[in-house]
């Protein structure tokens, strides 16, 4: 079974809108074993470490981070994101966004 690279932009004070998109995921991907790529550009929620503890719910969660003091931007996030997917299906998600019930099926 093919897998989808899901590709999610943050930024600042988005803490909760991420909480909401990935409890969608767990909820509603059929699938398990999708990988999950975030780019955490501008943090001031602690944002990076509250996802390094949803590691064991989404094995497959792999965390970016921009070190710099300036945010990188949309661009360089979706290429950074896109250069990491290991999937030929990549699906871009912003981080305010939720998914609806088997969309990894539709998808695939």
């Amino acid at each position: 079974m093919e897998k989808i690279s899901f590709c999610i932009n943050t930024a600042k004070n988005e803490l909760e809108y991420i909480k909401l998109l990935l409890k969608s995921m767990d909820k509603n991907l059929r699938y398990d074993n999708h990988e999950i790529i975030i780019f955490v550009d501008s943090d001031n929620q602690g944002t990076f470490e509250w996802l390094l503890t949803q590691k064991e719910t989404f094995p497959n969660l792999k965390i970016l981070k921009n070190n710099l003091p300036i945010c990188y931007g949309y661009s360089r996030n979706i290429n950074e994101m896109f250069e990491q997917a290991s999937n030929d299906i990549v699906s871009y998600l912003q981080s305010d966004m939720v998914i609806c019930k088997d969309y990894d099926k539709i998808v695939l």
